[in-house]
C-alpha cells in the first residue's frame, strides 16, 4: 500500500507540473486539460467549477491526486 500511495504522489507532482507548464496559471484551462487527458471528455459546468474551487482551497497536486482516484480514471485505463 504504501508504493502505490508514493507512485501516486510521485505521478501527481508530474501531472502538476505538467498543467502549469502547458496551462499557466489559467485554473479553468488546467481543469479542462486534466479531463482531456483523464477522461477523454471536456468537464461540464458543475466539474469545472468544483475542480477550480479544489485548486483554489488545496491547490493544483491535491486535484491531480484526487483524479488518480476517481473511478472514471480506474476504470478507463
Amino acid at each position: 500500500m504504501y508504493l502505490r500511495a508514493g507512485l501516486i504522489l510521485q505521478q501527481a507532482a508530474i501531472l502538476s507540473k505538467r498543467l502549469q507548464d502547458e496551462c499557466g496559471g489559467d485554473v479553468s484551462q488546467q481543469v479542462q486539460r486534466t479531463f482531456d487527458l483523464f477522461c477523454s471528455r471536456p468537464a461540464d459546468g458543475y466539474e469545472l467549477k468544483a475542480s477550480a474551487d479544489m485548486i483554489q482551497a488545496e491547490g493544483l497536486p491535491a486535484f491531480c491526486r484526487a483524479l488518480y482516484n476517481t473511478s472514471e480514471f480506474l476504470f478507463v485505463f
